[in-house]
Formats: C-alpha cells, sequence, structure tokens
C-alpha cells in the first residue's frame, strides 16, 4: 500500500504533489508555516477508471452521472452523494472518473 498525500495550498490555490511537498519542507526551517497554509490530502490507494490516482476530497462521477465526494473514514473509503445514500466505494471506483476535488475547478 503506497502512503501518499497531495496538499492544496489555500493562500496560492494550487495543487502540490507529494513530491513538491518533500522538497518544500526539506528546503524550509518553517515548516509548520507551509503546512498551516496546505490542506494535505491522503491517497486512497484506489484508482478510477482511467488508471488515475483517487485522493481524499476527490470528486468522482459514475457511469449513470452521479457525483461522489471521496473521504477517508474510520470506515473505508467512503463517497457521498445528493442523490444517494453514502458508500462504501473501494469496490466501485475502478468504473468511475475524476472530474475534480472540493478545491479546484471541476474536469
Amino acid at each position: 500500500m503506497d502512503i501518499e498525500f497531495r496538499a492544496w495550498d489555500k493562500e496560492y490555490k494550487i495543487m502540490y504533489d507529494w513530491i513538491k511537498i518533500q522538497s518544500m519542507l526539506y528546503q524550509s526551517t518553517h515548516w509548520d508555516e507551509i503546512l498551516d497554509d496546505c490542506i494535505i490530502m491522503q491517497y486512497t490507494n484506489l484508482k478510477d477508471k482511467n488508471g488515475d490516482e483517487i485522493y481524499d476530497e476527490d470528486i468522482l462521477r459514475d457511469p449513470k452521472g452521479d457525483e461522489w465526494l471521496v473521504k477517508i473514514t474510520t470506515y473505508g473509503v467512503i463517497g457521498y452523494s445528493e442523490c444517494m445514500d453514502n458508500w462504501n466505494i473501494t469496490n466501485r471506483a475502478s468504473y468511475m472518473r475524476i472530474v475534480g476535488n472540493s478545491y479546484e475547478d471541476s474536469k
């Protein structure tokens, strides 16, 4: 299982990948300030139907067109949707595609 993260920079409104986060923390003596300005999202260890990595706070679209907000919980990786009950999406993720996330515009 891969443990990776990405971060949304609240000030500059950009997404940093795991390599960029590690580089920024390594080069800075004020890592706490860097992390205070970012929202950290963990990789779920799931991939969508296109093979793209799914992270906490991603928005997925299922084959019917319904959208699901991904959250990592103590119960697993859960999809929240306005149209249906919440579901554990572990077995469904490979049929869905990422259309955006909570912080960037949808694709």
